[in-house]
């Protein structure tokens, strides 16, 4: 199940502590103008709108519980606008049945010039090449793998005219990354996570950049 939230950028701040990929997104180059219409799906917790399934909502407290949806991104519908100037996919595109039905309905709610940011694992990333079968992001929620190729094609077929890709560079402390490792094993990589817990707490919690071979890619309608 994804998110779906629409808000108006420029009057409310994205918060700066958030350790999820949006953040960056939003400092990448797509045109921000004031009271532009933004749509942000998710697969898990949206950082822009901090919508989760529990129905802590800030973001429909602050804009009317109209201006947040929980379901199917086919399934979603706005009051007042039927067109975004920047819709994001984070973390998303992966989890969804039909990928191709996504994009195209993603571009069907862009306005002529709009934007598409997704991040997504990079199948073909350097981590992904050295780590082989053992790559971390292969895991059984992942319906779909793309690569910068293979993704820019799609994007290409369902009518969005560019396409341009970005180093992916997420915040994430020790402890996420433990926690992570925990959730998801790896033969190699989980003993070494565990030695983490020995780091001094103050450093555990401490964000810092990492990339982990995924990709960041801005479509313009």
């Amino acid at each position: 199940m994804g998110e779906s939230a629409r808000r108006q950028v420029g009057q409310e701040e994205v918060p700066s502590d958030d350790p999820g990929p949006c953040t960056r997104i939003c400092r990448a180059p797509v045109d921000a103008r004031s009271q532009e219409h933004l749509d942000d799906s998710g697969a898990g917790l949206c950082c822009l709108s901090r919508v989760d399934l529990e129905g802590q909502n800030p973001i429909a407290q602050k804009f009317g519980a109209d201006h947040v949806f929980c379901g199917e991104l086919q399934h979603a519908k706005w009051p007042g606008t039927t067109a975004f100037d920047v819709i994001t996919m984070c973390d998303y595109i992966e989890h969804v049945r039909d990928p191709r039905h996504t994009l195209e309905l993603a571009r069907g709610l862009l306005r002529p010039g709009g934007s598409l940011a997704i991040t997504t694992p990079d199948a073909g990333s350097p981590s992904r090449r050295v780590l082989g079968t053992g790559w971390t992001h292969y895991k059984i929620e992942h319906l779909f793998y793309f690569n910068k190729r293979n993704l820019e094609r799609l994007l290409v077929d369902v009518g969005f005219s560019s396409v341009k890709f970005y180093p992916l560079w997420k915040s994430l402390t020790l402890d996420y990354i433990g926690h992570q490792f925990e959730v998801y094993p790896h033969p190699a990589l989980t003993p070494f996570a565990r030695a983490l817990k020995h780091v001094p707490h103050q450093l555990r919690s401490l964000p810092l950049p990492f990339t982990t071979g995924e990709l960041l890619a801005i479509a313009r309608a």
